[in-house]
């Protein structure tokens, strides 16, 4: 027969078995604005031109995701750091090599400054489709905490001090908006402590210990 602690084992693995038979056997409650979306176009991953496209139905996706509550958190990138280049705004080099230089001939400044413009307005679009949506008392996006992070300050130096942050949404009242703060060279392990502490994660620190301030770190408090 089976030692205690054996027993104790299969029976715990039994009892999360029928947690999963009882979860399953209920159908779920039916969620508002939670609709099956049409099957999007595939797009052609070493087409560069189809880039944008991609882009609108991956925050589409999102949106329906978080509307449908299939997940609470994603994680996204709507480029590939411009290395295919941007055909869609008359950019055909390697934008990821331009940044380091490797095209003596074309300046960074004037197609970086276009590359994040657009960067951001995907951004901006994903925000408005998230507001489009109503739920509860608000909608999606009031009820959504965005976290923007660039690569790089200096992409082609690879410098990441003075890297644009940016918190949108109060995390149902955690954070204080509508501010421009600066946290004098303080690494960025604070604000992502900041956010675990506003999702219930009751952390102090995020990788190395010495890098979290906790008066940093209570700064970003309404």
């Amino acid at each position: 027969g089976l030692g205690t602690e054996d027993r104790r084992k299969v029976q715990a693995h039994l009892d999360t078995i029928r947690d999963l038979e009882k979860e399953t056997a209920t159908p779920p409650a039916p969620i508002a604005n939670c609709a099956m979306p049409s099957r999007p176009v595939d797009n052609d991953p070493k087409d560069a031109a189809t880039v944008p496209r991609a882009v609108s139905t991956m925050n589409d996706l999102i949106v329906q995701a978080f509307a449908c509550d299939a997940t609470r958190l994603i994680t996204y990138t709507p480029s590939q750091s411009g290395s295919p280049g941007a055909p869609w705004l008359g950019e055909s080099h390697d934008l990821h090599l331009v940044s380091h230089g490797k095209y003596p001939e074309v300046a960074w400044a004037p197609i970086g400054t276009k590359w994040l413009t657009w960067m951001y307005e995907q951004q901006a679009s994903l925000l408005q489709k998230l507001a489009s949506v109503p739920e509860g008392d608000g909608t999606l996006l009031d009820h959504t905490l965005i976290l923007s992070i660039h690569d790089f300050s200096d992409s082609s130096l690879h410098l990441f001090k003075n890297i644009g942050t940016s918190i949108i949404g109060s995390g149902n009242g955690y954070f204080k908006t509508g501010r421009l703060m600066k946290l004098g060279g303080k690494p960025h392990n604070n604000v992502l402590v900041a956010i675990a502490n506003a999702m219930g994660v009751d952390i102090k620190t995020f990788g190395d210990p010495a890098l979290s301030d906790p008066n940093v770190i209570a700064s970003f408090r309404a």
